[in-house]
Formats: structure tokens, C-alpha cells, sequence
């Protein structure tokens, strides 16, 4: 039977499938799957206890297992006292009707308990069945009566969540002023003066207000506060999803699609919802909502965001003078379109590219030569090349990145020559416990054995992901899809999106057609797809870093250990450094 074909569906009926069949399999065995798929490395005895709470939970588990492994060939032993999920029996997250893992209840208690802590995480609902997050949960934080205060920018579906919440409340609902009305009320833009809203003893159980997204606080809100007491008042900002939460509307869509989907709209429900539907990164209705916030400006600020809403860079005050945007900052700041971060820069990059993809074509090659020539004259040779490019006064950008030396930037856009790479044959065994020690920075998201990572613009601190060193000699196979939206496919950045450290080594992988060593770094082929092996000897430091913006990455991370009789795979034979040299790299941003 080929194992590779083997998937678990997380939505819908729990079910193990080959070649598109149900393949038949007893339910506690299918739940070892799942369980292992989702939470990773498990101890036997944790795993014995969840599914069969008496004594004799240890025997029932090496049946189960038995069972697996004569029946389907797959073996989930780890190192010893550990189990491993089956890198061959794939979990298939795309969504499907249904939650997830239906059929799965009744096994045990804790079982179930572990199912409903699961589906939470998941946010597994019905697409089009209100919002992803957890509604249960928020609607006990609100006092009833009382007022609520949704804020949060286009997009972020706060007439759903109202209704959700109602409706988790048992709350009649209404959308508009009613006088008298007993249920909650849902007051949306345009909103009503104070005055029109009548007697307090009028007003409904719940009041529920949307801040605007854009623009200074109103004055029914400012009232508002003023009259209801502060234990009844909540500040809610709209929660945005995780990728992972995001898989019920993204569907089936190939990865590339649903991870620039999911960028581009900042993981709001509402906005990533329509560009699924439209297949459009920037869709009509929220491009025309922009255009109404942008009226409310005073027509010389619109025509000022206008001129620089080409920029996807931070804009310096040079280019706000030759813009004609610089007197404009202030207020454009003061109303919530830009802030400044050592540049100004839009705070809600949705509004820049909609704002950009309805300029006349004139307008916005003429925006573009301005930023071009304000760039060459501060020395930013690159990023003024891309302007130029969009303008349609070609420069080429390969020869300005190699005549500036940016080594980088060279390598990615094709002018540096490749390095010599070499690779041996060996061969691999089992699969070892790879561990996680610590993480930070955004967009990192786990399910099972797959990592997710998703830095949209301005993404910030660096991702850092960090693993425990093992205590024998190992090959590190490392595998998955890597995607660059950034201009230039982030030629601007000083990075590759995602560098690989395994004790002093440094791989960058990058969309590159060649393998190119750079400095202390080799930079390896990353276009879409991506598989290596190399070696990993015992008690090294291993590590993923990313500090590019734009950049979406699915992959997985093997310990294998070696066996000679066991599979032959090609592995990339680099010198390996000090393995504490990761520790102690003068100004690495990755460790605290």
C-alpha cells in the first residue's frame, strides 16, 4: 500500500483516505492519528491515559498501535517513551463542510475534553456562519446592560460579530436606532447625534457602536462615555485571524494563493472573505469604502495620499516636499491614514493599494518618477529603479544592485554568479524528538508537524524559532514552499526571508535560481517548492529566522537519524562551525 498517499481531512468526518477512499480503521486508532498529526511529539503514557483512563492504558495503546502498524504500515515510535506522528499520513487542512473532526466524540472524557480545546483553537466553524474567533468567550466579557465599542479598520466584519454575539447572548437583534427596543442594537455608520438616541431609559439592553475606522473619535462615542457608568462600558478591537483560523474561508486554494489572499488582507474575515469570492487582492466594495473615508479629507490631504500612495517604502520628508504631501502629515496622522516609524508610512497598507489601484494611469506614472528621482538623489539607487520600472521608464535594477555592491539584493535579481555547492550520498534511519525551546516575532502558527510563517508589510521584530539540541548525530531534512509578495520579490530588504541556522552555519533560502555563497551565508534555491538534507551533529543549535516583510512560508523540520541500510538521500556537504557560534554572533537579532 503506498503510505504516501495516506491523508487526514481536519474537517468534516474524521476519516483516513487513500487515493480518495475511506479506508476502513478503528476509531481509537484513527484518533492516535489526529492526535499525533495535530499535537506533534506525545509520551506514551499521556497519549494512554487520554484515550483509556484505567490501568490498563498501556497494553490497550501498543494494540492500537499493532494494529496500525500491520494493517497500514505505519509506525509512530519515536525515541524511547515517545510517540511520533507518520510523516507519510498527511493532515489535510484545507476546509470542507462541517467542524473539525466530527465523529471523533465519545471516546473518553478527557478525549472529548482534548476534541472541544482543539476545535477552539481551530476556530472551526461553518464558512458564512458568523466570525472564526470565539464568540462564547468574548460575549462573557461584555456586561449586559452596557455599551460596547467595536474598533478596528475596513474589513474586520463588525456587523457579524454583533450579530454573533446576540445571538450567543439570546438577544433579539437590530441594525439602526429603535426606540424602546430591548434586545441589542447594532449603530453602524452614519451615526446618529446623541440627541436623536432620546432618554437613556429608552435606549436597548446592549448598545453596540462601530468606531470608524478612520478619522478622530466621534461625538456620539465621546457623549456616550460621558453618560453610561465605566463598569458598563467595553473597548473592544476586533480580532484579526490566524492563517490557520483563516483555512474555513480560504477553501482549497493552492498555498501561494491563500497565503498572498491572507497577506494582502491582514487577516480580517470580512475582506479576506470577498477577495476569495472575487479573486481579487484589492475587491470593488471595499475599494469604493476607502474612497468614501478619503472624501471626509479635505480635498489638497486626499490628493496628498493620493501622490504617495505609491509607495510602499516609508516615505521620507524629502518626498512628502516634492509630493506636496509634507503640510498634509500632520493631519493625515491625526485621522488615523499614516503614522510615522522613522519614515511616514500608511498604517493601514489596504487602504494604500486601494487607494493606488483606482489612480489614472498618467497620475501614477507621473507619482512614480517623482518618488524615482526624490530616491536617486538620496542614494536609494534600487528602489528607485522599481519606480522607474512602474512608471514605464525602464532601469534596470540587476545592474544598479551590482554596481552599488548591495550583495544581496545582486544575488536575488541575478547578476552574482553561483558558488560551488556540493553534495555526498548518505543514508537515512528513523525520525528523532525535534523539540521546540522558544519562539517570538510575528506570524508564526503550528499545526501538527507543519509550521506556518506569515510576515505581512511591516512586519517588525524578527521571527525566531528556536529548537532543543539533540544529544546524537543527526541529518536535518527540511522541506515546504516559500513565497515572496514584496517588490522586487524583496530585493529592498537586506535579507533572505527565511535563514536556517544550524550551529554557526548560515542557509538562506530565497527565490534564486542557483545556489550563491555570500559573505558568511550560502543562499540556496527557494522558488515555490524547496527540500534539503545536511548534516547535524549532536548538541548543535538549530534555528529559523525571518526578518523579511511580504514573505509566506509552509514547511517542516526532520531529525533523521543514520542507518546504513537505510533510505540513500543527497545531503548538502557544508563544514559545519562552532555549534555555540549562534550564541555568540555580535548583534544577532534572534537571541535574547
Amino acid at each position: 500500500m503506498n503510505l504516501d498517499s495516506y491523508r487526514l481531512p481536519l474537517y468534516g468526518a474524521a476519516r483516513l483516505e487513500r487515493s480518495g477512499e475511506t479506508v476502513p480503521i478503528r476509531r481509537k486508532a484513527l484518533a492516535i492519528l489526529y492526535y499525533l498529526a495535530l499535537e506533534g511529539v506525545t509520551r506514551r503514557e499521556e497519549l494512554a491515559d487520554l484515550l483509556w483512563p484505567h490501568p490498563g492504558s498501556s497494553v490497550n495503546l501498543r494494540a492500537e498501535l499493532h494494529y496500525l502498524r500491520k494493517n497500514f504500515g505505519v509506525e509512530l515510535a519515536g525515541a524511547p517513551g515517545l510517540l511520533e506522528p507518520c510523516n507519510r499520513a498527511i493532515l489535510d487542512i484545507s476546509r470542507q463542510k462541517g467542524e473539525a473532526l466530527e465523529g471523533l466524540e465519545g471516546l473518553s472524557a478527557a478525549f472529548d475534553a482534548w476534541l472541544t480545546r482543539k476545535r477552539f483553537e481551530l476556530g472551526a466553524r461553518p464558512v458564512g456562519g458568523g466570525p472564526l474567533f470565539d464568540t462564547a468567550a468574548l460575549a462573557a466579557e461584555m456586561p449586559v446592560p452596557g455599551l460596547w465599542i467595536l474598533a478596528g479598520p475596513i474589513g474586520v466584519g463588525k456587523l457579524r460579530l454583533a450579530k454573533a454575539l446576540a445571538a450567543e447572548l439570546d438577544l433579539p437583534f437590530h441594525e439602526g436606532w429603535r426606540p424602546g427596543f430591548e434586545g441589542l442594537s447594532f449603530l453602524g455608520e452614519p451615526l446618529p447625534n446623541l440627541e436623536e438616541l432620546e432618554r437613556p431609559r429608552d435606549w436597548p439592553r446592549v448598545l453596540v457602536v462601530a468606531r470608524p475606522p478612520l478619522g478622530e473619535e466621534p461625538s456620539l462615542i465621546l457623549k456616550l462615555r460621558a453618560v453610561y457608568p465605566s463598569e458598563r462600558i467595553r473597548y473592544l478591537e476586533m480580532p484579526h485571524l490566524s492563517f490557520v483560523e483563516a483555512q474555513a474561508l480560504l477553501g482549497d486554494l493552492p498555498f501561494a494563493d491563500a497565503a498572498r489572499y491572507y497577506l494582502r488582507s491582514r487577516g480580517r474575515d470580512e475582506l479576506l472573505e470577498e477577495m476569495v469570492r472575487a479573486r481579487h487582492e484589492m475587491p470593488l466594495k471595499f475599494r469604493a469604502a476607502y474612497k468614501i473615508e478619503a472624501r471626509r479629507l479635505r480635498r489638497r490631504s486626499r490628493l496628498a495620499l493620493e501622490r504617495i500612495s505609491v509607495c510602499p517604502e516609508s516615505i521620507n520628508a524629502e518626498l512628502a516636499r516634492r509630493s506636496g504631501s509634507e503640510e498634509d502629515l500632520e493631519e493625515l496622522e491625526r485621522r488615523g491614514w499614516l503614522l510615522y516609524d522613522g519614515g511616514w508610512r500608511f498604517a493601514d497598507p489596504v487602504a494604500r493599494r486601494a487607494l493606488e489601484h483606482d489612480l489614472p494611469t498618467g497620475l501614477k506614472h507621473q507619482y512614480h518618477l517623482r518618488a524615482a528621482s526624490v530616491w536617486e538623489e538620496a542614494g536609494e539607487q534600487l528602489i528607485a529603479a522599481w519606480h522607474r520600472l512602474q512608471s514605464g521608464k525602464s532601469r534596470h535594477p540587476q545592474q544598479i544592485a551590482y554596481r552599488e555592491g548591495q550583495k544581496y539584493a545582486t544575488a536575488l535579481l541575478g547578476s552574482e554568479t553561483g558558488g560551488d555547492l556540493s553534495k555526498k550520498k548518505i543514508r537515512v534511519g528513523e525520525a528523532l524528538p525535534l523539540l521546540e525551546s522558544s519562539r517570538r516575532g510575528a506570524g508564526l502558527e503550528q499545526l501538527g508537524s507543519i509550521w506556518f510563517l506569515l510576515r505581512p508589510e511591516f512586519a517588525g521584530e524578527p521571527t525566531w524559532l528556536e529548537f532543543e539540541p539533540l544529544e546524537e548525530d543527526a541529518l536535518l531534512h527540511v522541506f515546504g514552499q516559500l513565497w515572496t509578495y514584496a517588490p522586487l520579490s524583496g530585493a529592498f530588504q537586506d535579507g533572505p526571508p527565511l535563514v536556517l541556522h544550524v550551529g554557526g552555519l548560515r542557509l538562506g533560502l530565497g527565490p534564486v535560481n542557483e545556489a550563491k555563497l555570500l559573505d558568511d551565508l550560502w543562499l540556496l534555491p527557494a522558488l515555490g517548492s524547496f527540500e534539503y538534507y545536511l548534516p547535524m551533529p549532536a548538541g548543535t543549535l538549530l534555528a529559523i529566522e525571518s526578518s523579511a516583510d511580504e514573505v509566506a512560508a509552509k514547511f517542516e523540520l526532520q531529525a533523521l537519524s543514520h542507518d546504513q541500510y537505510g533510505q540513500e538521500v543527497s545531503i548538502l556537504d557544508l563544514p559545519l562551525n562552532d555549534s555555540t557560534a549562534l550564541e555568540t554572533r555580535p548583534g544577532f537579532a534572534g537571541r535574547s
